[in-house]
């Protein structure tokens, strides 16, 4: 087997093993793995383009920047991720893409939203592909993305 597909293999079975299927610590560090090699303060993963457009609506908000993986990465689903250094806006997209929950407390919806998320299967590839874009070279390739406006 390719050690590539080794780490994959690897990264899978840590996700399995771990019982946590979503919104867990994969997609949490590879939001902050992101947000960083692109030079932002917040990254928030979303399960489709379509989803991006649809949350920048809802959010009002336009201070960001949508990076879509499946340029980028070769991802297995059609993921992006809204980049931006406003916190308010971060929060706000966490909400909007867990059905409009609470950041305090998941279980109270404040406002209708949506089911837009990375899995954490995902988040764990896409992890070990952004390491390749930590190097400096590389950032400016993979640094494609769109302005929101």
């Amino acid at each position: 087997m390719n050690p590539k597909n080794r780490i994959i293999y690897k990264v899978i079975k840590r996700v399995i093993d771990s019982g946590k299927f979503i919104l867990g610590k994969e997609l949490e560090q590879f939001e902050k793995e992101v947000a960083r090699c692109c030079k932002f303060k917040y990254g928030v993963g979303v399960r489709s383009i379509t989803d991006i457009f649809y949350l920048l609506k809802r959010s009002g908000y336009r201070d960001c920047i949508n990076l879509f993986l499946n340029k980028q990465l070769g991802v297995y689903e059609n993921s992006g991720v809204i980049l931006t250094n406003n916190k308010k806006l971060a929060d706000r997209i966490i909400s909007l893409r867990s059905h409009g929950c609470s950041p305090k407390n998941k279980h109270l919806h404040i406002e209708l939203g949506t089911n837009s998320r990375i899995s954490e299967i995902q988040a764990a590839i896409l992890r070990v592909k952004l390491k390749k874009y930590e190097n400096p070279n590389h950032v400016s390739r993979f640094s494609q993305w769109s302005k929101c406006n």
